[in-house]
């Protein structure tokens, strides 16, 4: 849970797919950076779900999540 501020979470991965079950206390638009490429943004609000990148092909991967805003709820990471 962030508290207070901004936060950022990095991961390293091996797989084709990342999917993340978070929430947040409003409406927080989250920034997703996989290898460094173009950013896709992402509108968590309430806890389910999301899709943060949807490769086709199972390798090492880094992803960097960029939270603007306290109340954001990280759960658990999925890949595939």
């Amino acid at each position: 849970s962030l508290l207070s501020g901004n936060g950022t979470i990095a991961l390293r991965f091996n797989a084709a797919k990342v999917h993340l079950v978070a929430g947040a206390v409003a409406p927080t638009e989250i920034i997703v950076r996989v290898d460094g490429g173009a950013p896709l943004r992402v509108t968590v609000a309430r806890p389910q779900l999301y899709t943060l990148y949807d490769g086709d092909e199972y390798r090492e991967h880094t992803i960097q999540i960029e939270i603007p805003q306290r109340g954001f709820d990280a759960y658990s990471f999925t890949f595939g």
